[in-house]
């Protein structure tokens, strides 16, 4: 038969596992910030692909200021940019609130 730990052992083996665990910790949010990070690059590239793609040329510099500036100004005419943005992500979430009550539903 073992003999049973003292309290001071069992709180030293505790307190090793919490390093451990804070490692881990560590690790994950490291490896999700990079995930993100890559997320978000895509998603420029993305943007920057379209961008290019409705222009039917090769993005320059300056084009970068000129397209911030036209988003920046297109509320002082009509907003139509914005509006079509934020209709087409309500619809988005409307689709999937409607599926998630079909799933609901069916389940």
């Amino acid at each position: 038969m073992g003999r049973k730990k003292t309290t001071e052992e069992r709180l030293q083996e505790k307190m090793e596992e919490m390093n451990v665990l804070s490692e881990q910790i560590k690790v994950l949010k490291a490896r999700q910030k990079e995930e993100d990070r890559k997320k978000k690059l895509d998603l420029q590239i993305k943007i920057g692909k379209s961008v290019e793609s409705v222009l039917g040329r090769d993005l320059e510099f300056d084009d970068v200021k000129k397209l911030e500036k036209y988003l920046k100004d297109q509320d002082s005419r009509g907003g139509y940019f914005t509006k079509a943005m934020n209709k087409q992500q309500k619809s988005i979430d409307n689709q999937s609130d409607s599926t998630d009550h079909q799933k609901i539903a069916t389940e």
